[in-house]
């Protein structure tokens, strides 16, 4: 994404004469030291950047200074139409559209053509399957965190049934794999949590304002994130043996962090390690007879007592349709 931002701040400077790292931080979401690097390869690329110093200072091209089509690589160019391709999807209300038609309108004929070639041939598709919709409140978020407005949100509760409010001051918002997340600090965890956008239920803005911490990096808060879940290590190791006749099958729901094992019959076993017993219990249930949980003990009890919980409510349905 950083020819993308790399471009938008070049065209922001042409549209707005001046401006602070400062600034730019909060219109692309990224670190005061991530603008001050991007600065810098503009500068590398013979974008005329001049830097003005002083309380009243920021950023500004030089005067007279228009971009040219020849800022960018024929490559380079169709990451970016592409990748604006994906940003509209996942966020309709993004300025890119706008920015990509500007961009487009100064190109040469050749790149133009390239660029169309690219788009007949490629394609993302973020929806999801059979139109599924959920309250959208990326527009609201972003302006919260914009405007530093404190938030009341409804979220699922791991421990309860039903939704729960959350005091929380918005930090930055991270869109991965399509699906966008919340950074967020939560006054009842009283500390950053990770919040998902469309698992929330509702969102109320506060009159509170709050101030973002200076060391806070939504790029580093990331990363650490993801590199603390994927190396987490689950309370229990489980282990579920899935037949031969539905391996197949089994094999499309392979969850992430989940290992598995081929047997000589053709049958799999499946591991993993969980805080909980949410997910293995449901998956073992969901493939019937030809699935059986090998270990923890836990874990087959409680799997049996969802099963007769099961068989209970057939036999009773079947009484009532006697």
């Amino acid at each position: 994404m950083k020819t993308e931002r790399l471009l938008g701040i070049a065209l922001f400077l042409q549209s707005y004469k001046k401006l602070t790292a400062k600034k730019l931080a909060e219109i692309f979401e990224v670190s005061i030291r991530t603008i001050y690097r991007d600065i810098n390869s503009l500068c590398l690329a013979k974008v005329p950047v001049v830097a003005l110093p002083g309380p009243e200072g920021g950023y500004s091209l030089m005067e007279g200074y228009k971009l040219t089509p020849n800022l960018f690589t024929s490559k380079e160019l169709i990451s970016l139409f592409l990748g604006g391709s994906v940003i509209e999807q996942v966020d309709p209300k993004a300025a890119i559209k706008q920015a990509l038609i500007k961009i487009e309108s100064i190109l040469p004929e050749e790149p133009r053509r390239e660029i169309r070639e690219a788009r007949k041939s490629i394609l993302f598709d973020m929806t999801s399957w059979f139109g599924a919709k959920r309250e959208d409140y990326l527009e609201n978020l972003r302006e919260a965190i914009f405007k530093r407005k404190g938030l009341l949100i409804a979220y699922p509760s791991h421990s309860r049934l039903a939704s729960e409010e959350r005091r929380i001051s918005p930090y930055g918002l991270i869109c991965k794999a399509g699906v966008w997340y919340l950074a967020a600090y939560c006054y009842k965890r009283r500390h950053v949590r990770t919040f998902r956008v469309d698992r929330i239920e509702k969102v109320e803005e506060l009159e509170e304002s709050f101030v973002i911490p200076g060391d806070f990096d939504v790029n580093r808060y990331w990363k650490e994130s993801v590199k603390a879940y994927e190396e987490k290590q689950g309370e229990y190791h489980v282990k579920i043996k899935v037949d031969r006749e539905m391996a197949g099958i089994a094999r499309r729901y392979i969850w992430a962090g989940e290992k598995v094992i081929v047997q000589p019959d053709g049958s799999l076993i499946f591991q993993m390690d969980v805080d909980n017993f949410g997910y293995p219990t449901f998956f073992t249930l969901g493939f019937g007879r030809y699935a059986e949980v090998l270990e923890p003990k836990e874990l087959r009890e409680r799997v049996a007592q969802e099963a007769e919980w099961v068989i209970r409510r057939y036999k009773n349905a079947r009484k009532r349709d006697k």
